[in-house]
């Protein structure tokens, strides 16, 4: 859960980023390098690149709105002891899918593209590196199906991870036109990615997608437990600050730690909210009204998954209650970001 203290995101650099090519293809091997993939704008309106197509790092930390993503996660490090045309051709194929998106479909986000290199593009660039091969025309039909067997093997995965791991080959291929040593084939034959992840054999799946939930329910005893165990922590919690606050503990101490996610379990159990959502609630964003002699309390945060931005979700009492100790709990830790971060 942020508090207000937090500085915003430098703006991305819209009018340069909008004056980029949308496909790398046919342009000399300058031009393609100097591609701005992502830069930003100060406050001053002047623009900043953070990096072009040939760098070897991919910066799109300022791209996140998400509050739950570490900064680990929006860089792509492209792998520098890799073929540079391989390393160029899964560049080409993950920019145009940045661009433009898949046929039909809208372009990803920031952690879309990242989760695709990271998860799939750079691990596959190692594996063929391995077999000494150095640029995708060489790829053959084996190769694919041992990179699938390897894929499902080398962890217990499950579909949906295998389908992640894979994917890069989707977008090479249906990307083809944009790559310099384009595959030489379909990698799934007459199949699909889905078919061969094994996302099709999942419930409610023929048309690729599902019904069911991933995780499996948590039994209504264990939430039980766990959720009065969490109004221990917080009922001991105000004793605790008091301790904080008189310099007896410090930051990191684990009975701080025991309340941050205390909060953050009932916060989430009592609102229906996604992780993403739940951390991202600011202070003196919650709000209670009455109607009908009924008393109703709401908490705003963004909702960024469905694209739908800010929306409210009805909270118990308890909840505003959890939320105002929160709020004391932040203070020290907002003063620190600001004259810090």
């Amino acid at each position: 859960m942020a508090g207000n203290a937090i500085a915003k995101q430098p703006a991305k650099a819209y009018d340069l980023l909008a004056a980029q090519p949308v496909s790398s293809k046919g342009l000399s091997a300058s031009a393609k390098a100097n591609i701005v993939v992502s830069a930003v704008a100060d406050m001053d309106g002047s623009n900043h690149v953070l990096s072009r197509f040939g760098d070897p790092i991919w910066d799109f930390r300022p791209y996140f709105e998400q509050s739950n993503v570490a900064d680990g996660q929006k860089y792509i490090p492209w792998p520098e002891d890799c073929s540079q045309e391989l390393v160029d051709d899964c560049k080409a194929a993950l920019y145009a899918w940045f661009k433009r998106g898949l046929p039909g479909s809208k372009p990803p986000v920031a952690m879309g593209i990242c989760q695709a290199a990271i998860a799939s593009a750079i691990p596959m660039l190692r594996w063929l590196t391995t077999l000494k091969i150095k640029r995708f025309d060489q790829v053959k039909q084996i190769h694919v199906s041992n990179y699938v067997h390897y894929t499902k093997s080398r962890l217990t995965r499950n579909p949906h991870s295998v389908y992640d791991s894979l994917r890069i080959l989707d977008f090479l291929w249906v990307f083809r036109n944009e790559t310099l040593s384009p595959l030489a084939a379909c990698p799934w034959g007459d199949s699909s990615l889905w078919r061969v992840s094994g996302l099709a054999k999942q419930v409610g799946n023929q048309f690729g997608r599902t019904e069911t939930g991933k995780t499996p329910i948590v039994p209504p005893d264990v939430q039980a437990k766990v959720f009065n165990y969490c109004e221990e922590i917080l009922a001991a919690a105000p004793k605790i600050l008091n301790e904080r606050d008189s310099g007896r503990l410090g930051f990191r101490n684990p009975a701080l730690v025991r309340i941050r996610d205390a909060a953050l379990y009932v916060l989430s159990i009592t609102s229906g909210m996604r992780n993403e959502e739940a951390i991202g609630v600011e202070a003196g964003s919650w709000r209670s009204e009455v109607r009908d002699g009924v008393e109703f309390h709401w908490v705003a945060t963004t909702e960024h998954k469905t694209g739908k931005g800010k929306v409210e979700f009805l909270i118990p009492e308890i909840t505003v209650k959890v939320l105002d100790l929160m709020s004391r709990y932040v203070k020290p830790l907002g003063a620190v970001q600001v004259k810090y971060g």
